[in-house]
């Protein structure tokens, strides 16, 4: 269970409805984390961080999520001048 202080006398479905968006970020973090291309020469993103910038200028919240990979070169993947 996520509990949110700040948002006590919010509403309960605009609760429900901002904790949507980390079920969505999860789910995408979950989905590149088991995603394989085929002949496995790329692993798999992982994330290496989360942050969140609240822009009340424009009435929006960020959440940038930063991931990693890694790949591996092989004679087929060369590129030729």
């Amino acid at each position: 269970m996520i509990r949110l202080v700040r948002a006590q006398s919010a509403p309960d479905t605009t609760r429900v409805t901002a904790l949507k968006i980390y079920a969505t970020e999860q789910n995408l973090v979950e989905a590149l984390h088991t995603w394989q291309p085929d002949g496995g020469y790329i692993q798999p993103p992982v994330r290496t961080s989360a942050t969140t910038q609240n822009r009340n200028d424009i009435g929006l919240k960020i959440r940038t999520l930063t991931f990693t990979t890694a790949w591996t070169e092989t004679e087929h993947f060369v590129l030729q001048n």
